[in-house]
């Protein structure tokens, strides 16, 4: 072998290492990116919490054409639907009326405290009647008081009124004081707040209409019958309760003359409040007798107003 054979002998040596160890590099790279035909087998097993990085994709030295976005149109906003409110009927709100008890324009409340007798400073007597009886005696009661130049003060009823106009006119114009009975001469303590209202509304808008006068600010309850509430209910028309001082009872047919005038002269006092009624026939025959006993007792007789003085 002569010296060029074993230098080219030497000289291949090395190219076939190199291209081992090149070979040997590649298998290495490859079999550690999971590529080539061996992918699927694990060539080790990854140590915990060791994440396998991958590999470095090699670009080509042609650019590749990016692939556009996809261009999204945009979406339509909605049109928003016009909604037309439904309008609420608006109900009319409905005017109050009045109730019964309700005090007509001007008529205040007064006081609830009953009445049942007047100043007692002054000698002066009230006599009091109450038509809602018989009519009969109106005339000869009339014709006595004004014999005796006498103002005193009648409660009448709404219905008698309506039956007897000319005689609550002939009453009125002779200048007594009228005051209110009620319409139908009830218990009004078995009546409710708007029923007594009604009774005094009904009876002042009759008298009323005859006279031209309210019967405001007294009325009278029937039979005596009242209690607080009533008091109340009637204070709040504008009415005070009128009670009496002496009882005649001259509604009773067991009444004399001599009865009505024992009972009279015997509780006569200073502002005595006298019940007596324009029905009772026995009333009109002891009147005559009656009021000159009175005025020599020394007391005066007056209308109801004037004794409160």
């Amino acid at each position: 072998m002569n010296s060029q054979q074993r230098t080219r002998k030497r000289g291949n040596i090395p190219l076939r290492a190199n291209r081992f160890i090149i070979s040997l590099f590649l298998l290495i790279i490859v079999a550690g990116c999971g590529g080539g035909p061996y992918n699927n087998i694990p060539t080790s097993t990854p140590k915990p919490g060791v994440t396998p990085q991958p590999c470095p994709t090699v670009s080509s030295t042609t650019p590749s054409t990016p692939t556009p976005s996809p261009v999204l149109s945009p979406t339509p906003s909605p049109t928003p639907t016009s909604i037309k409110p439904t309008p609420t009927p608006i109900k009319p709100t409905p005017t109050p009326t009045a109730g019964p008890c309700q005090p007509a324009p001007g008529v205040h409340p007064v006081s609830p405290i009953e009445v049942d007798q007047g100043n007692a400073s002054n000698a002066r007597i009230a006599l009091t009647f109450d038509a809602g009886g018989p009519v009969e005696p109106a005339s000869k009661i009339l014709a006595i008081l004004a014999k005796y130049d006498l103002h005193v003060t009648f409660f009448i009823t709404g219905q008698w009124a309506q039956q007897y106009p000319d005689v609550v006119r002939q009453i009125w114009n002779a200048g007594h004081e009228i005051g209110n009975h009620t319409m139908h001469h009830p218990d009004l303590t078995k009546l409710s707040n708007d029923q007594i209202c009604t009774e005094l509304n009904q009876a002042e808008a009759v008298i009323s209409n005859i006279t031209g006068h309210t019967t405001r600010p007294y009325y009278r309850p029937p039979y005596g019958a009242r209690d607080n509430r009533v008091r109340q209910v009637t204070a709040n028309l504008g009415y005070r309760t009128i009670y009496w001082t002496i009882d005649t009872i001259d509604w009773d047919p067991n009444t004399t003359s001599q009865m009505i005038i024992d009972r009279v002269i015997n509780h006569l006092k200073n502002g005595a409040i006298v019940l007596m009624h324009v029905g009772s026939p026995v009333e009109a025959d002891t009147l005559d007798t009656l009021i000159p006993m009175i005025k020599q007792r020394g007391y005066q007789i007056t209308t109801l107003t004037e004794v409160l003085q």
